[in-house]
């Protein structure tokens, strides 16, 4: 087994138990890792918090750049285009958050149907740490990353991405 992807796995590991050292005074349980396929190369790690954050941590092994296809921008449902810019753009390897929220279009009240992915996009709109529309994003983008969002019936999700050296600034708009 390649130790490369472990090493990854590792580093950002460390910066999340940093994150969450830094804010929360919180107990970490471990789980066993996920059944995978034998062609699975990413390398898993479960984890809940005491105050119920369930996480996994996933590792993606580094791949062959010249086996990557072009990327080609596409339409979102916001009608801007969306593409992965890491792949293209990025210098270093990235790292990756993805938010699941247990809240989607089927918690919504019957008279404000559509709140639920209206609120999706609210959230991009800016917040405390990051008061200016799309600042959050802008910095993404800087740092060879995107972010992106969306609802379902019974969960939200909200995901970015950001090359790894620059992983530490995102967590503070959480």
């Amino acid at each position: 087994m390649c130790l490369q992807p472990r090493l990854s796995l590792r580093k950002i590991t460390k910066k999340v138990f940093k994150w969450i050292d830094g804010i929360f005074q919180t107990t970490v349980q471990y789980h066993d890792p996920p059944d995978k396929s034998d062609a699975d190369r990413k390398l898993y790690r479960a984890l809940s918090l005491s105050n119920g954050l369930r996480a996994m941590l996933i590792s993606v092994p580094p791949h062959n750049i010249d086996q990557t296809q072009d990327v080609q921008p596409s339409v979102g449902d916001s009608g801007g285009e969306n593409f992965n810019p890491s792949v293209e753009h990025s210098s270093g390897s990235t790292a990756a958050c993805a938010v699941l929220v247990n809240v989607g279009s089927f918690s919504e009240p019957r008279q404000y149907q559509g709140m639920a992915h209206f609120l999706e996009h609210m959230i991009f709109l800016g917040s405390e740490k990051y008061p200016i529309e799309n600042e959050f994003d802008a910095y993404l983008k800087r740092n060879g990353g995107f972010s992106n969002a969306h609802t379902e019936n019974e969960d939200t999700c909200f995901y970015f991405e950001v090359e790894e050296a620059h992983l530490d600034r995102p967590w503070i708009c959480l």
